[in-house]
């Protein structure tokens, strides 16, 4: 399970993928203590910073990412693409053709911008996102859909865990369509929170996977809150419409 690193000059290093955020992070040694840094990780607690440190400031890119050949995570206009099928020349003389929807992206994932927190019962500023088992929210913020979010967070994992790594490399191999979101709520218990226009909410998860501390935020919605719907998957992903 191997990557391609390239920094702002093109030059190449080939590196085992769960290795990438110890990379950087020596990459990024020369400039602790520097204001660009300082500014930069302010809002970092939950990641590390060091992966959007090198792309979104330094330049870097990366190849055969996601366990995709041929696939490039590659920053710009202060979003990190992926790109499939792309030969490097080809890649470098696309950037000014990169949009939405044309390619999935992604944001930093500092606290701020994906609004890391803790859910507390009380808690009622709700949006699109993410729960996993310890009741942590992820927000959508800007991004488009839930497995955009789910993209942000795998790539965090992929780059600093191997058993997470061959655990998603198995997962997708049985079936292509297999998506990030559906990995992180099959085999890690993820909710799906889905917050529509006028107040309705849906939720989708796993009943096989989900957390004691999730079941009890679920009970408590279901009796504060107006579900448009509730949808519990079984293992082979049959829904059961709980509402």
């Amino acid at each position: 399970m191997e990557v391609c690193i390239y920094d702002a000059e093109g030059k190449k290093t080939i590196i085992s993928y769960f290795l990438v955020n110890d990379y950087f992070k020596k990459v990024c040694e020369k400039y602790i203590n520097t204001k660009l840094w300082n500014d930069f990780i302010k809002n970092y607690t939950h990641f590390d910073p060091y992966f959007d440190f090198c792309f979104l400031e330094l330049g870097y890119s990366m190849e055969n990412v996601f366990f995709i050949e041929n696939s490039y995570l590659v920053a710009y206009n202060n979003s990190i693409y992926l790109l499939n099928d792309m030969s490097y020349e080809k890649y470098n003389n696309e950037l000014e053709n990169i949009t939405y929807p044309l390619y999935n992206y992604f944001d930093k994932i500092d606290d701020s911008t994906t609004n890391i927190h803790s859910i507390e019962d009380e808690k009622q500023d709700f949006s699109n996102g993410l729960i996993n088992k310890i009741n942590t929210f992820f927000d959508m913020g800007n991004l488009m859909c839930h497995n955009d979010i789910a993209l942000k967070i795998l790539n965090q994992y992929l780059i600093s865990n191997e058993e997470i790594g061959k655990l998603y490399k198995a997962y997708i191999s049985k079936n292509s369509s297999l998506t990030p979101i559906m990995f992180f709520e099959e085999e890690f218990g993820y909710i799906r929170f889905v917050y529509k226009m006028f107040g309705e909410i849906i939720l989708v998860y796993s009943g096989s996977k989900i957390s004691i501390n999730q079941k009890a935020y679920i009970d408590y919605l279901s009796s504060h809150q107006q579900f448009e719907e509730i949808i519990k998957l079984d293992k082979d992903r049959q829904k059961t419409h709980c509402k």
